[in-house]
């Protein structure tokens, strides 16, 4: 049999996860002695040999419910939310307002995650705006880090993705093309140019 918490699984978590962990296993004959940790969601979600796993609400609703049983759903005395619920937080840069976004991108962990892709589109919807790209990161702390490290700009992930297939197209193709590298160049040397 399997366990796993991976919903919000840190490595600073890990100690209070195993200590959460071994309280429920002392009581649960032939359950796990160790939560499984390198497995990935889905595969710990649908396998054979599970026991108990955390999900968020969107997988669950989507697929889940028709291959596992609910067993609770865990209350983090969260401000203004009854037991067991929580809310989203849509986070930008300093500056930014949120009817800006139908001009940018929204990072999002995964589209089956509740909380970082279904509840804010709906909220997106329900305010009728609708980020104009997104940028799928992995992981809800990814996505802050992304945020915080200016990364989520639709504009650096071109940017990215045509430098690396420029510098991974082959010798013979850059040759044929002229292409050396892929640069920026301060777009005020453009704008300032005199014909």
């Amino acid at each position: 049999m399997i366990a796993g918490l991976p919903m919000y699984d840190r490595p600073e978590l890990f100690e209070a996860h195993n200590k959460l962990w071994q309280l429920v296993h002392e009581q649960i004959v032939e359950s796990p002695k160790l939560l499984s940790r390198n497995i990935s969601p889905w595969n710990l979600w649908t396998s054979p040999k599970l026991l108990l796993a955390q999900t968020c609400s969107s997988p669950y609703r989507n697929t889940l419910h028709k291959t596992t049983f609910y067993v609770g759903t865990a209350d983090y005395n969260l401000p203004n939310c009854p037991p067991g619920y929580y809310n989203s937080l849509i986070i930008g840069r300093p500056g930014y307002e949120l009817s800006e976004g139908t001009k940018g991108t929204f990072g999002y962990n995964e589209k089956t995650s509740h909380s970082g892709w279904t509840a804010p589109m709906a909220h997106f919807r329900n305010l009728n705006i609708l980020p104009k790209f997104f940028v799928e990161t992995g992981s809800h702390r990814a996505s802050v880090k992304a945020v915080a490290q200016g990364k989520i700009n639709l504009r650096k992930n071109l940017f990215n993705a045509i430098r690396q297939a420029v510098r991974n197209l082959q010798k013979q193709y850059r040759s044929v093309l002229y292409l050396n590298d892929f640069v920026t160049i301060d777009k005020n040397k453009y704008l300032s140019f005199q014909s």
